[in-house]
């Protein structure tokens, strides 16, 4: 009987050494920290939806998914250190949210269209993804009308919308139609015309116009978008 209950107590005690090691183990494997990886880029603003991008502005807010992101010392834009005391909003393994500054130069300032982060395992370069000043970004400033009529032409102003290929109206259940571009008008920096699609139900929602920009130090094309106001287009 005494050696029976030695056995357990021995036994009791390998499991407790065992699940001890485990327990550091798993503690090690939560501090250990890994080399960066930046698997996308993407929008984490109000004014519009939250979705991959390849180009931001002054004053966004982006946010970059990946993985060991533990750890991150030093996140740069362009050759330019963020100060992640200020503009930082906040940082897990697999993302980090921030937002870029006013001081980051532009892609076709400096030269550079990248985001790099690094921690003390490693370094992680996205590119490209192109930046670019406040005055630079592409922004709706109004719509012809919100009552829709099918086949009419639209005009939409705004700032820097040179390169329009395509224009959404929005429908219910946060869906859009794709509009045609009005081939009878000239589209420019400062407005777009499309033809009021026939067919559909029109809603509350933006206007979102993509656009293709060319980055100058190589003459790549990459896009952006603008998006207006939420407005009620229901008829």
């Amino acid at each position: 009987m005494n050696k029976k209950r030695i056995m357990l107590k021995s036994s009791l005690l390998m499991l407790t050494a065992c699940l001890s090691v485990f327990s550091c183990l798993s503690c090690d494997n939560e501090d250990t920290l890994s080399s960066p990886r930046i698997e996308s880029v993407w929008s984490n603003m109000s004014t519009q939806p939250i979705e991959q991008v390849s180009a931001a502005y002054h004053g966004q807010t982006v946010c970059l998914r990946g993985s060991g992101f533990k750890g991150v010392d030093k996140v740069t834009v362009n050759g330019y250190d963020i100060d992640l005391t200020e503009n930082q909003i906040y940082n897990t393994d697999k993302t980090i949210l921030f937002v870029i500054p006013v001081e980051t130069p532009g892609s076709n300032a400096s030269g550079l269209a990248e985001i790099r982060v690094s921690n003390s395992e490693g370094e992680a370069v996205f590119q490209p993804f192109y930046t670019g000043t406040e005055a630079e970004q592409p922004v709706i400033t109004s719509i012809g009308a919100t009552v829709l009529m099918p086949g009419s032409s639209l005009r939409i102003a705004g700032e820097n919308l040179g390169g329009a290929t395509e224009v959404y109206l929005p429908l219910a259940f946060d869906q859009k139609v794709k509009c045609e571009l009005d081939p009878s008008q000239a589209n420019s920096d400062t407005e777009v015309f499309i033809i009021v699609p026939d067919g559909v139900s029109f809603a509350q929602g933006r206007v979102e116009i993509v656009m293709n920009k060319v980055y100058a130090a190589t003459g790549a094309e990459y896009v952006t978008k603008a998006y207006s106001d939420v407005t009620n287009f229901s008829n």
